[in-house]
């Protein structure tokens, strides 16, 4: 598994990981309307006064999951916050443990230590 850092506003981004946001939706929530790209663009849209970090946990060519971390910009030492998913067919494999871990490697890369996922 590979991880990557992605852009969250380039529409490559949501088209690549709208496949499994829709898996696991469905498999979570199936009686939801499935997700749509401007969703998942709003989910994963920039937020004033923050700085944003998309990792994204790559199986072969084909996402495995995603972190998506805010960094309040007002607040240098704050931990990161933000939201881990692993979709379904990749769960129990080690993606979720290495999001994680490149996620707390990023924040320390800008001073940060704690991870709020």
């Amino acid at each position: 598994m590979e991880i990557r850092s992605l852009d969250g506003d380039e529409p490559a981004t949501i088209a690549a990981l709208l496949p499994g946001f829709r898996e696991t939706m469905t498999l979570e929530l199936p009686g939801d309307p499935p997700v749509t790209e401007a969703l998942l663009a709003r989910l994963f849209q920039r937020r004033h006064g923050t700085e944003r970090i998309v990792l994204v946990v790559y199986d072969d060519d084909t996402p495995a999951g995603v972190l998506k971390l805010g960094l309040d910009l007002g607040d240098p030492a704050g931990p990161g916050h933000g939201s881990l998913w692993v979709f379904p067919g990749f769960r129990r494999r080690g993606a979720g443990r290495a999001l994680a871990a490149a996620g707390l490697a990023a924040l320390r890369e800008r001073g940060r230590e704690l991870l709020l996922a």
